[in-house]
């Protein structure tokens, strides 16, 4: 109800969520509604505080770090978001969407061998997912790029790379 009324009156309704939680700092719920409210106005700095004192709290809370995760890729600090990203991996072993990002995030920062190995496992772990597939083309694809960049002429090597690449495309679109 106060939401609603801060609303009507145009005033920020995060100002609700932020007071809620302050009061009960211990309420994982509270938290994450302010959480909520700070993503609809791109206050990923904020986010990631409020998420960082949560998980004193719960430590292994798998929408916390979610959050926190993404809020560190929204800032363009993929290092604290591959660190939170491989401790949701550990705490939530079948999510294959956060295997997906470590890979995305590694493939970023040219780790073509450990970002395959992710790309891999979510593929495995997702039961043949399209978009796990994709990533995997990704991986590849950007692998064989890097390595064709002071070829003149692709060696057979590079384009039997770009086919498997070409390959694992086909299996996205079609799964």
């Amino acid at each position: 109800e106060k939401k609603a009324a801060y609303s009507a009156l145009g005033k920020e309704v995060k100002d609700v969520d932020r007071e809620r939680w302050e009061s009960d700092p211990l309420n994982i719920q509270y938290g994450l509604d302010y959480i909520i409210s700070l993503e609809d106005n791109d206050l990923y700095d904020e986010i990631i505080i409020v998420c960082k004192e949560l998980i004193t709290y719960e430590k292994y809370n798998k929408q916390v770090l979610r959050k926190l995760g993404d809020s560190y890729l929204n800032n363009y600090d993929e290092i604290n978001a591959l660190i939170t990203y491989k401790s949701l991996s550990k705490v939530d072993p079948s999510d294959y969407y956060v295997m997906i990002d470590i890979s995305k995030i590694l493939t970023n920062s040219e780790n073509y061998i450990e970002a395959l190995e992710w790309a891999d496992k979510a593929v495995n772990i997702s039961g043949n997912n399209g978009e796990a597939h994709f990533q995997r083309a990704e991986v590849i694809f950007e692998l064989a790029q890097n390595c064709s960049i002071n070829e003149k002429d692709l060696s057979p090597c590079t384009r039997a790379v770009f086919e498997f690449s070409w390959q694992e495309y086909e299996k996205a679109v079609n799964v």
